[in-house]
């Protein structure tokens, strides 16, 4: 399961190398305007959290699948067409399998969308001397 993490911190590495970009445009070019930048930075700081989010979710919901960790409540409150059910009972192949219960949890997790925003709730992000901390709550 360290995939999670191996994404995000490819993601923070993107986005410390446009902060990068934005410190030597404003070296280049001090009177211009470059905030725009820092406002992409935490746009892609947020995403790259709720995709962090998401994979562990995912990779936690297929391991319960698996009996390879213990059910709790919120596995329990997981929906699944049972249509979807019924091709993950009959696929062979363990690699289908997969991939239909991630999609499944995909459409699942798009729909409670806002449950990221109360966790975001609880961090600000600070751009004091232009430099991007996130701070919990």
């Amino acid at each position: 399961m360290n995939e999670p993490i191996i994404s995000f911190r490819k993601n923070m590495e993107s986005i410390k190398a446009l902060h990068a970009l934005h410190k030597h445009l404003c070296t280049l070019l001090p009177a211009m305007d470059l905030s725009e930048i820092l406002r992409a930075e935490i746009v892609l700081v947020v995403s790259a959290f709720d995709c962090f989010i998401h994979d562990i979710v995912k990779y936690g919901i297929i391991d319960i699948f698996k009996d390879q960790r213990r059910e709790n409540s919120k596995y329990d409150n997981i929906c699944i067409p049972i249509s979807i059910v019924k091709q993950i009972l009959t696929t062979d192949k363990e690699s289908e399998r997969n991939e239909l219960l991630e999609i499944s949890i995909k459409k699942y997790y798009q729909k409670t969308v806002t449950n990221h925003l109360r966790v975001l709730k609880c961090v600000t992000i600070n751009l004091n001397n232009k430099n991007m901390v996130i701070h919990k709550r």
